[in-house]
């Protein structure tokens, strides 16, 4: 739940903010030696265009749900929350019991929900969290079913707003259609009296003509078949013509695709190739040392001594380290009976880095 919350409040930072919040991280882990927030495809965040945060979002967010990077961002949000204009209205709440902030939950305005929610996920307290976290549920459920319900009432007014407009539009064509059918009704009485006219003048002739116009009735049907053939197969042939040039444009979008897929396939292999090479180790401590280089094989992850529970929540870890002297006897005790023989503590910098030289010599 915990990651969910992270996914629902770094999506509702604007392109602006997110990065804005990324460079507070990265200039905190400088200041403090660790490891920098990096985005595949992005050197420098200060000169991304903003027209261009679009094209990374997806990736920027995929980095910034991390469990590493959330902590690293955890700690810049709880020193905001301070600044917030009703911190005190926040404080208020939060002291409030579950069931009364849940009864008046679509009453709160969303940024404070959303104060109030951070308020309490970033306490120490594990009861204060998990009471954030059962309040970000239900104010997501509630929101999620608003958004429905507005949906499904935006379905009845375009409905209905379709209906009027078609009802507008099929009473004009009704309009249009009676005059044309009066139009038709005079120039058929018209035709009529014409016909009646013709019929006299034409009865003369008709016994002498009848052969000629059998004749000629049977050359305009076979005329008109023929055409009928010919423009039936000109259009089955344009069909075909089309079909076949779509059918070229396909396979050329296929092939570039595969091209594609297959570029991306070797290149995520040789990723794949490059992360299980390397070894996740977790540094236990407020720094490590600058006089000890780390070799590429080894992915250094620096925990501080007051965030050593993370480390149970970690799905990889291959070793951990720790100066003896900097870290207080109970912390060790607990890493050790965690962790067993990947708890690995050293009397001195110089003792470390031998360790260290001696796992990539050693090939482990």
């Amino acid at each position: 739940m915990l990651k969910e919350f992270w996914k629902w409040f770094i999506k509702d930072f604007t392109d602006k903010e997110i990065i804005q919040i990324i460079n507070r991280v990265n200039e905190h882990a400088i200041a403090n030696k660790t490891k920098k927030i990096e985005v595949k495809g992005i050197s420098d965040f200060n000169k991304l265009k903003l027209a261009q945060i679009s094209l990374f979002r997806s990736r920027i967010e995929t980095e910034l749900n991390k469990t590493i990077n959330t902590n690293k961002l955890k700690k810049i949000l709880k020193l905001d929350m301070k600044k917030i204009s009703n911190l005190k209205q926040i404080e208020d709440l939060s002291k409030m019991e579950y069931d009364i902030v849940a009864k008046d939950i679509e009453k709160i305005e969303k940024e404070d929900m959303k104060n109030l929610i951070l308020y309490l996920i970033t306490h120490v307290d594990q009861t204060e969290i998990d009471k954030g976290l059962n309040l970000f549920e239900l104010y997501k459920s509630k929101t999620e079913q608003t958004e429905i319900e507005k949906n499904e009432e935006l379905d009845d007014v375009d409905f209905e707003d379709d209906w009027a407009n078609e009802k507008e539009k099929l009473l004009a064509e009704i309009s249009d259609l009676k005059q044309k059918l009066n139009f038709e009704k005079n120039v058929k009485g018209s035709l009529m009296e014409s016909n009646k006219a013709l019929e006299k003048s034409l009865s003369t002739t008709k016994r002498d003509n009848t052969e000629y116009s059998k004749e000629l009735k049977k050359i305009k049907n076979d005329l008109s078949d023929k055409k009928y053939s010919v423009y039936t197969l000109e259009q089955k042939n344009k069909e075909l013509e089309d079909s076949l040039a779509l059918l070229k444009q396909q396979l050329d979008i296929s092939k570039a695709r595969i091209k594609d897929l297959e570029q991306e396939s070797v290149r995520i292999s040789e990723e794949l190739i490059k992360i299980k090479s390397k070894k996740v180790i977790h540094f236990v401590g407020n720094y490590f040392p600058n006089s000890i280089e780390v070799p590429e094989v080894i992915d250094l992850q620096l925990v501080q001594p007051s965030e050593i529970s993370i480390l149970e929540r970690e799905s990889v870890i291959f070793e951990i380290w720790f100066i003896q002297f900097r870290l207080p006897i109970r912390e060790q005790k607990l890493l050790i009976s965690n962790f067993g023989i990947k708890a690995k503590g050293f009397k001195s910098e110089k003792e470390l880095k031998q360790h260290v030289n001696s796992f990539v010599l050693g090939g482990i």
